[in-house]
């Protein structure tokens, strides 16, 4: 059962998610600079509509896997627990069935590429935004500074949450290992000396 605090989190996360990818997604429109020139602010426009997208698509992964699961639970409901052993090993069934049937192993690797992939292009805008920068302020200046600002704070917003997920993700996977491990090996009485 998920405390208030994890939804917290899931909500803050979405919120933050979805403001800067809709803030990429209107700054890119608005600010486009496809005119030909190559002018510092010429491809970050394109590649914050590029991260925007991804973004969402990533979202919408998120929330088929969520909605998928609460499918699960009103299909199967969750056995009731007692102190019977019976019921905890029908538990922990219904657990592994449920994370089995609430999402493909496609859809899971699927969203853990396009997360990397929505890493490493949000670190790319990031330096690329950054770089400009410290050629705007050193040089002539930037036309319009507002997509090289706008790409470079939000950037580094996007790049720490999903720098977070990854944290949670690597957490969470060497948990179910150590799990595995702990259920796995054999416990053997110490012997007296």
């Amino acid at each position: 059962m998920k405390t208030i605090c994890q939804y917290i989190v899931i909500s803050i996360t979405n919120i933050t998610l979805l403001g800067i990818a809709v803030l990429f997604l209107y700054i890119g429109i608005r600010d486009n600079c496809w005119s030909g020139t190559l002018d510092p602010c010429f491809y970050l426009p394109t590649w914050m509509i590029l991260v925007s997208v991804l973004i969402f698509i990533d979202r919408l992964i998120y929330w088929k896997h969520k909605f998928n699961g609460v499918i699960f639970e009103g299909k199967f409901p969750r056995p009731r627990s007692s102190i019977r052993h019976s019921n905890k090993v029908q538990i922990r069934q219904w657990q592994k069935d449920k994370s089995q049937r609430s999402s493909s192993k496609k859809l899971m690797n699927c969203k853990i590429v396009l997360r990397i992939i929505i890493f490493v292009v949000t670190l790319g805008l990031t330096v690329t935004s950054l770089l400009v920068m410290i050629h705007a302020v050193h040089n002539q200046g930037a036309e319009k500074p507002d997509p090289i600002v706008y790409s470079f704070y939000f950037g580094l917003l996007a790049l720490f949450v999903y720098l977070c997920i990854f944290f949670k993700f690597a957490h969470n996977l060497c948990m179910e290992r150590l799990k595995k491990s702990k259920n796995k090996t054999p416990v053997t009485p110490m012997p007296e000396p």
